[in-house]
């Protein structure tokens, strides 16, 4: 796979991963304290975690050209 499309992929993986993350972001300040709003806090850290983890391999792939 040449370096391009890697580059490419990556990119849509982060913004996947940002979609993802904004999407519970606007959905938990809608929701009242609970377990609803528990879990899906939870699940909007992992999508963090994705964005940090795609932003990095966004990096590697830029710094390597």
């Amino acid at each position: 796979m040449n370096t391009d499309l890697l580059r490419k992929e990556f990119q849509k993986i982060l913004e996947i991963e940002q979609a993802a993350q904004c999407f519970y972001e606007r959905f938990i300040e809608q929701l009242n304290e609970g377990e609803l709003k528990e879990q899906l806090t939870s699940i909007c850290s992992d999508e963090i975690e994705h964005v940090k983890i795609a932003e990095t391999l966004v990096g590697y792939i830029s710094e390597s050209t």
